[in-house]
Formats: C-alpha cells, structure tokens, sequence
C-alpha cells in the first residue's frame, strides 16, 4: 500500500548505470525549452507576494541541504518533498509507493504529488526534490510551488568531489514552473 511519510536516508551502495532507477531525467516533468530558459526570465519575486516568497526560500533552505547531505553520504537519493502549512510550519516529506525495494523516481514523484494535492487545503506551499541529469552534468531539482500561484524550478548542477563524500554545486538556475497542485490540473 502506498505510504506519505517524512523521508529517512537509506545505506545503499553507489548506483550504476544499470540500476539508475532513482534518478529522473531532467525533461521528464518539464519540457526541454523550460530547462533551457534560464537567462531571459524576469524575476520571479516580482510578481511573487512576500509570504511566497518566504515560504519559497524556507523550503529551498529546509531540502537543498537534505539533497546535498544525501547525495554526498550514499551517492543517490530518492524523490522526497517538503511543504509549509498554514501556520508556517516546514515539514520533510516521503513517498514510498509499495512496489518493492527500488521504486522507479517518477512513481515516487507522483505519489509525493498525490499527497500534497490531498492536504492542499492545509498547506500554503509545497516542493518536489529529485536528483536528475541534465546534458553535462548532474542536479538536484527542486520544483516549488505556492499557493497564491507562483511556480518556480530550481537547478542546482552537481559534481562529486574526488575521494570524498562531498558535492561542489554549481551556480543554481531559476526558471517558471506549472502549477500542478494549487492549478487544477495535474503535471
């Protein structure tokens, strides 16, 4: 049975090609031509409210670190998410859709998906975090999206540091995102 819960690291052995089950690629959520978008886009805090953009940057502040600490201890991650209540409460989220030990990143996405569009109604902003791969190189993307319509992806390209548990992050790129949980309309 499909479970929503707070997410916990598991001890894995480094990924190979073969079982690249957990990684996503980049276009599979977003079209190509959003990915590539990144230099000409206005601000989104100019048409984004205060509390969005609060609530954006405590939910870029709460996963990114949970990415990076995750991806440099065990070397893969599964999707996981993060959502702020009405309160402005920050809470980890997980998926684990039932289907056997190595789920497939995109079940996982949409059953995190699933479980923020049920709760909607008691949360003022949600994110998605997935390791992905892009042309060149690796990332982290994290898909946030507000309540009161803002929705942004971040891009944070990744390299793992020779010999070491570590990740150097690239500059991190901002483009608009689709609302798919506060739109109507699932992504």
């Amino acid at each position: 049975m499909p479970r929503f819960a707070a997410p916990r690291p598991s001890a894995t052995r480094p990924r190979t090609q073969q079982e690249d089950h957990r990684r996503v690629d980049a276009n599979s959520w977003f079209p190509t031509a959003a990915l590539r978008q990144t230099g000409g886009m206005e601000s989104w805090r100019d048409s984004a409210s205060q509390e969005a953009q609060d609530d954006f940057d405590e939910l870029l502040n709460t996963v990114l670190p949970f990415a990076v600490e995750t991806l440099g201890r065990h070397g893969e991650m599964y999707p996981f998410g993060a959502t702020v209540g009405k309160a402005g409460h920050t809470a980890l989220t997980a998926g684990e859709p039932g289907v056997g030990k190595r789920p497939k990143s995109n079940d996982v996405l949409a059953l995190l998906r699933d479980g923020v569009a049920a709760d909607k109604d008691a949360l003022r902003a949600a994110a998605f975090v997935a390791d992905v791969r892009m042309e060149r190189s690796d990332a982290i993307r994290v898909e946030l999206e507000h309540s009161e319509g803002s929705a942004i992806v971040v891009l944070v390209p990744y390299t793992r540091k020779r010999l070491r548990r570590a990740l150097e992050l690239a500059d991190m790129r901002v483009q608009w995102g689709e609302l798919g949980i506060w739109g109507g309309q699932p992504k």
